[in-house]
């Protein structure tokens, strides 16, 4: 079993994070640090702190958090994949219950759970969206122990691609090898990129659902979330991950699906970009990320081109 942690000047967090990690009753764990080249010694404290115990990884400059999560399930050696975000926590038990639960089929990919919502003061959120934001998987019908991965990739496209379900990084395990097979997480959603490698990864097996809070999520105004929607990121990420599961050969049942969301979300795209580039407050985006679609979508053409005209 291999712990997976991505991090970015995560301060003391971050050692927290690891100590949950090492701290599993689970015997046979490894635990894999990858720093975003942090500025202030993350990697530096938990070397010192951890020593053997665990492996750090840095890259050279900030390549953002997909390509950190890559990297550590590149360098895992574990079955299965537990994430776990620097200023999150682990249950003691944790990844034991996670792998029991796998257990109940070989054809399980996914395993999640309810966690346990810490917000911090600074982030100003109310009563009601910690009541809703708390148990995500509600909004999933006729949940059970063991999911068939292709109802739950169905319940997430019919409503729309827009709300993650299942749950952020520290509260899912995943298959190793169903995660490479996927293709990985994607750099390009900004948001959810948790969610489309999600979808990805149930298009190749089922889901174990643990009904038991088993880590800490904290929500906080300096969290990678809380950035994103501070400086208005994500804004195109319904798109991108219509664009991922068109790509996917396994997600043909819902084609249509799909091409509705993306054609629609198109549409939207560089009306929003426009208002960011005239910079208009009201319903603008980063025009940077339209950008970075636009000429994806030039690429995509020209090797189409090149393909058929060989």
């Amino acid at each position: 079993m291999s712990i997976c942690i991505p991090t970015y000047n995560g301060g003391a967090l971050v050692a927290d994070a690891v100590e949950s990690a090492l701290s599993q009753t689970y015997p046979a764990i490894e635990v894999i640090v990858v720093d975003d080249a942090s500025t202030d010694g993350s990697a530096q404290r938990v070397r010192m702190r951890f020593g053997s115990r665990i492996v750090v990884l840095r890259n050279r400059r900030n390549r953002g958090q997909a390509v950190s999560t890559n990297l550590a399930v590149a360098r895992a050696r574990g079955e299965f994949v537990k994430f776990l975000h620097h200023d999150d926590r682990l249950n003691a038990d944790c990844v034991a219950r996670m792998v029991d639960a796998s257990s109940q089929s070989s054809s399980v990919v996914f395993v999640f759970s309810r966690r346990k919502v810490e917000v911090a003061q600074a982030a100003h959120r109310g009563p009601d969206w910690l009541a809703e934001f708390s148990n995500p998987h509600l909004r999933i019908p006729g949940l059970s122990d063991v999911n068939r991965g292709s109802d739950l990739v169905d319940v997430l496209v019919h409503s729309g691609l827009r709300a993650n379900h299942l749950g952020e990084p520290t509260a899912v395990m995943v298959s190793r090898g169903a995660f490479i097979a996927a293709g990985g997480m994607s750099s390009r959603p900004k948001q959810f990129a948790d969610l489309d490698v999600w979808l990805r990864v149930l298009l190749r097996g089922d889901a174990v659902f643990v009904d038991d809070e088993l880590s800490a999520y904290r929500v906080a105004a300096d969290s990678t979330t809380g950035r994103n929607g501070r400086e208005r990121r994500g804004w195109m990420d319904r798109l991108w991950i219509a664009e991922n599961l068109l790509r996917d050969p396994r997600a043909h049942l819902w084609r249509e699906e799909l091409l509705a969301i993306r054609d629609e979300e198109r549409a939207i795209a560089w009306k929003t970009a426009l208002r960011g580039a005239l910079r208009l407050q009201e319903n603008a985006g980063h025009p940077a990320e339209w950008l970075e679609y636009a000429m994806w979508r030039l690429e995509s053409l020209l090797r189409r081109t090149d393909a058929g005209m060989r």
